[in-house]
């Protein structure tokens, strides 16, 4: 998991890495596996949620929530472009 956090913001499978690390976790410690579950419904629930809005938005509202996540996103990047080379 410590490799997935450091890769994390670097292009590249962070996000890989630190799931297959908190899966090796998972098999170890039971409370670990709890979370995990717990975590995964919540996630299922939420993209649940989300696609239901998205196929009952009009088009102008979908133009608009893919504006927002694409500002979100470059904002990401931008703040990791700058914690990993202007520090």
């Amino acid at each position: 998991m410590g490799a997935g956090i450091f890769f994390l913001p670097a292009p590249g499978p962070g996000f890989l890495i630190l799931l297959i690390g908190a899966m090796l976790i998972a098999e170890e410690s039971f409370m670990a596996a709890r979370f995990l579950d717990w975590a995964d419904l919540r996630i299922r629930r939420w993209i649940a949620w989300s696609l239901g809005v998205w196929h009952r938005a009009s088009l102008p509202a979908k133009l608009l929530l893919a504006l927002g996540a694409v500002a979100i996103l470059a904002a990401i990047v931008l703040g990791a472009f700058s914690l990993l080379f202007l520090l």
